[in-house]
């Protein structure tokens, strides 16, 4: 075996290819991602994904691929790292019990907030289309006239009430 050889043999054992592999393809399945889904979110080429995940190459990748594919999953970010260069190799390895207890509740919670995220789209929405009535009142019919002082204490503002009510599509 010649010196190269040698070198390259040590420097693999360094590392665990398997365990990296595992760790991928499992949690990936977990979160329900695709490859493609993996590469979308931590932009890291398909190629190294499909690598990584059959545990070939003789490559040791860059800490920065390893971080990325690691917040991907939704792990901190020096999970693979640890896995990969077999640092740490005992529990510490995988997230602990309180960051799966919390990546279970964001999981759950991602629904829910992706519909306060729809309401508040349409809520602003509809505030826009108050202020272009209430401009377009403003045109029309003059602005309000706005005290800044009330008759009780000349030092506390207050606004008048409007004699009229606003009027909605379908009022009539």
């Amino acid at each position: 075996m010649t010196d190269e050889r040698a070198t390259h043999r040590k420097r693999d054992d360094r590392v665990d290819r398997q365990g990296l592999a595992r760790a991928v393809k499992d949690r990936r399945a977990e979160l329900g991602m695709t490859q493609k889904d993996l590469e979308n979110v931590s932009e890291v080429s398909s190629s190294t994904i499909r690598l990584i995940e059959n545990a070939q190459g003789t490559r040791h990748y860059r800490s920065v691929v390893l971080s990325d594919i690691s917040r991907a999953l939704e792990w901190p970010e020096d999970s693979l790292h640890r896995i990969f260069y077999r640092r740490g190799r005992k529990d510490s390895t995988l997230p602990s019990e309180a960051e799966i207890v919390a990546q279970e509740v964001m999981t759950q919670l991602k629904p829910h907030l992706e519909k306060i995220d729809a309401i508040d789209k349409r809520l602003s929405r509809v505030m826009d289309a108050i202020h272009q009535v209430n401009n377009r009142l403003d045109t029309a019919v003059g602005p309000f006239p706005h005290s800044t002082r009330s008759a009780d204490s000349p030092d506390s503002p207050r606004s008048v009430e409007s004699p009229r009510s606003p009027r909605f599509a379908g009022d009539d």
